[in-house]
C-alpha cells in the first residue's frame, strides 16, 4: 500500500512536484511521472537523546575526576595516623528514556517543504534531530537533490520563509523563536555559538512570511495565541504593529503577488481575515465566514475529544459543535483567486479577493477522498493530495478562467503515485496526516 503524500509543493512552472511521505522526500516530473530526485532521512530518531546522554556522561566523568582530586588532596592533608581509604562513588550512567507501555508512538517525518524565491533551493525540516535541511536543485543530475546544509536547532522548526534574494532562511520553531539562517553559511554544530533569535513569541509559531514595502523588509509571524505580528527585518526586535482580529490560533498567512499590501490569514476560526498590513490604522478590511460553506463537509472527526465535553453535551450530543480548522490557503495568481482547504474534508473553496480586500464566494470543488494538502503553480494548475487507500493519491485541476475549473485526466498523477517508493503494510501504519486542529487550546474545566 502506498503511503499518501503528507506534503506536496509545485514549482512555478509546474514541471516538478516536490513531495514528502514519512521521512522521504521525492521529486517527480509532472510530464512523465518519473522520480527525478529523492532523499531519505537516515538519522536515528533517538539520536538527539543519545547526544544528550553522551553530554551527561562526559559531565559526570569530569565531575568524577574532580571529586577524586579533591578526595586525594584532602587525604594528603591528613596526618598519617588519620589517613583513610579514599572512597568516591562510581559514575551512574544515565539511561536513555524510552516510551513505556501505552505511550503514543514517536513519528519521524518531514513537516515543512519550502522553495526559495529563485527556486534554486528546496528547504525542509526533520523530526529526527530538529534540523533545517537545504538542498541545491540541479535537474541535470540523476538525483536533483543535493544536500548542502543540515542545521540542527534547539527546538523543532515548524515554519520557513526565505528572503527576496533567497540568501536568508527565516525559520520559526515550536518554542516561539525565529532565526535568520544564511543559505551558504556553514552549519553550526555547537548550539551555544548559534546566532540568537531575531524575534520571539510567547507561544508556538505557526507561520512565517517575508514581505517588502516601500523598500523596507519585514517578517510577519503568526502563533498559537491568535497573534499576527509585523516586524522589521533583519532587525526584527523593532515591531511595526500587531494585527488583532482572530479569536483562535492562526495557521496561514498569504500575501498575494498581485496585491502585496494585502494579507489573508486563517486558522482555528470559522472566518478568514483580509488586511492591509501596511496601513497605519484600520488594518482589518474584511472577515469572511466559511462556516456555512464548510459545515456540510464536517464529520465526527471535527468534534472536540470527549474529555472536553460539558455535562450538557455529554447528555445531549446534538449540542456538540463541529470545529473548523482552515489548514491551508493558496492563491491562483493568474485569476486573482484564493483556494481554501478546511482540514480533513473533501472540498476546496474558491474565493474572490477584490482590490479593496473584500472576499466573496466563487465555487466549491469536491473530491472522492479527503484532501491532505494541495499546491498551485503559476499556470493556474492545482495539484491535490488525497487520503486514499486504493493508490489514487493525486488529482489535478486546471483553472481555465476565474469561474471555470476543469478536472484533468490523472494518468500522470497515477504514475507519480505508482512510482512513489514509500509504502506501508496496512492502513494503521500510515503516519498522521492531519495536525492543524491539535493547535486548538482547550480546558477540561470549561
Amino acid at each position: 500500500m502506498k503511503h499518501p503524500f503528507q506534503l506536496i509543493l509545485s514549482d512555478k512552472s509546474g514541471e516538478h512536484l516536490f513531495t514528502s511521505a514519512k521521512h522521504h522526500i521525492q521529486v517527480f516530473s509532472t510530464a512523465t511521472g518519473a522520480i527525478v530526485g529523492s532523499w531519505v532521512d537516515t538519522v536515528d530518531i533517538m539520536e538527539p537523546l543519545k547526544k544528550q546522554q553522551l553530554k551527561k556522561i562526559r559531565a559526570l566523568e569530569a565531575q568524577h575526576a574532580r571529586d577524586i582530586k579533591e578526595a586525594e588532596a584532602a587525604a594528603a592533608a591528613e596526618p598519617d595516623a588519620k589517613k583513610q581509604k579514599i572512597e568516591v562513588k562510581p559514575i551512574r550512567i544515565p539511561k536513555i528514556p524510552t516510551p513505556g507501555p501505552g505511550a503514543p508512538p514517536v513519528y519521524n517525518f518531514i513537516r515543512v517543504l519550502h522553495l526559495t524565491a529563485d527556486e534554486k533551493y528546496l528547504v525542509g525540516t526533520t523530526d529526527s534531530d530538529k534540523a533545517i535541511i537545504m538542498f541545491e536543485l540541479d535537474f541535470s543530475q540523476d538525483n536533483c537533490l543535493r544536500l548542502v546544509k543540515r542545521q540542527c536547532l534547539a527546538k523543532r522548526p515548524c515554519a520557513i520563509a526565505s528572503s527576496e534574494d533567497s540568501s536568508q532562511m527565516i525559520v520559526g520553531d515550536k518554542f516561539g523563536d525565529v532565526y535568520n539562517i544564511g543559505v551558504t553559511t556553514p552549519a553550526v554544530e555547537d548550539l551555544k555559538t548559534f546566532p540568537q533569535p531575531i524575534l520571539g513569541h510567547v507561544s508556538m509559531l505557526s507561520d512565517v512570511v517575508y514581505a517588502k514595502h516601500d523598500g523596507k523588509e519585514y517578517v510577519l509571524t503568526a502563533d498559537r495565541d491568535e497573534h499576527v505580528r509585523v516586524s522589521h527585518f533583519p532587525k526584527s526586535y523593532v515591531i511595526k504593529k500587531w494585527l488583532f482580529g482572530h479569536k483562535e490560533f492562526v495557521t496561514n498567512m498569504l500575501i498575494p503577488s498581485w496585491a502585496p499590501e494585502r494579507l489573508v490569514t486563517s486558522g482555528g476560526d470559522d472566518f478568514i481575515c483580509s488586511w492591509d498590513w501596511t496601513a497605519e490604522t484600520n488594518n482589518l478590511l474584511d472577515t469572511f465566514s466559511v462556516r456555512d460553506l464548510v459545515l456540510p463537509f464536517l464529520s465526527d472527526y471535527h468534534i472536540a475529544p470527549e474529555r472536553f465535553w460539558t455535562e450538557e453535551e455529554a447528555a445531549d450530543r446534538s449540542l456538540l459543535e463541529r470545529e473548523i480548522t482552515i489548514q491551508k490557503i493558496l492563491a491562483v495568481e493568474k485569476y486573482k483567486l484564493l483556494v481554501v482547504l478546511a482540514e480533513n474534508t473533501n472540498a476546496l473553496f474558491v474565493l474572490n479577493l477584490a482590490d479593496d480586500g473584500k472576499i466573496t464566494y466563487n465555487q466549491t470543488l469536491t473530491t472522492d477522498s479527503q484532501i491532505i494538502t494541495f499546491s498551485v503553480d503559476a499556470n493556474a494548475r492545482m495539484y491535490v493530495g488525497l487520503d486514499n487507500k486504493d493508490g489514487h493519491l493525486l488529482d489535478v485541476y486546471q483553472f481555465q478562467s476565474a469561474s471555470d475549473v476543469e478536472k484533468l485526466a490523472s494518468t500522470t498523477m497515477d504514475q507519480i503515485a505508482a512510482n512513489s517508493v514509500v509504502e506501508v503494510e496496512k492502513a494503521d501504519d500510515i503516519y498522521p496526516l492531519y495536525h492543524a486542529a491539535a493547535l486548538r487550546k482547550r480546558s477540561e474545566f470549561s
